[in-house]
């Protein structure tokens, strides 16, 4: 597992029926909000985000995991994973950004400093409230789907 990532793989309990299981939740269920993509891949997107405060219709990058059901027929699994968020991306644009700046003005070091402290509290801050969020989501939809993590 990355550090920015999530990839773990599930095995269906040997009574349950996937599809049943992901039809069942398609209607019964409120708290996320779920899209079957092609090849495979189902979406499940949080109706909530802590992190940056976004509630269901609200726009911006909300929470989101992919579960890939290519496997479920062959051998019962079905792999639960996250991509890298875009929050991380634009918190090290920042400080890079941030650096040349301070480069060029010619501010002291402790400026420097202090604005690289800034920024990296802000992404680890971030990063850590998403892969609350992310596990939980997960946690939410392994109890529904009846799945059980596979020891690797």
């Amino acid at each position: 597992m990355s550090y920015l990532t999530i990839n773990k793989k599930y095995r269906l309990n040997s009574e349950t029926n996937f599809n049943d299981k992901l039809n069942e939740l398609l209607t019964e269920t409120d708290e996320f909000e779920i899209n079957k993509l092609e090849n495979n891949l189902i979406k499940i997107i949080s109706n909530i985000s802590w992190g940056v405060l976004i509630v269901k219709g609200g726009g911006g990058f909300p929470i989101n995991i992919l579960i890939d059901t290519s496997n479920v027929e062959i051998n019962r699994t079905v792999e639960i994973r996250t991509k890298i968020r875009k929050e991380h991306f634009l918190l090290m644009g920042l400080l890079i950004l941030f650096q040349v700046g301070a480069i060029f003005s010619n501010k002291d070091i402790w400026t420097q400093l202090f604005v690289i402290t800034i920024v990296l509290i802000s992404h680890f801050w971030l990063h850590f409230i998403y892969r609350v969020q992310e596990n939980t989501l997960i946690k939410k939809v392994i109890s529904k789907l009846e799945l059980e993590q596979i020891s690797i």
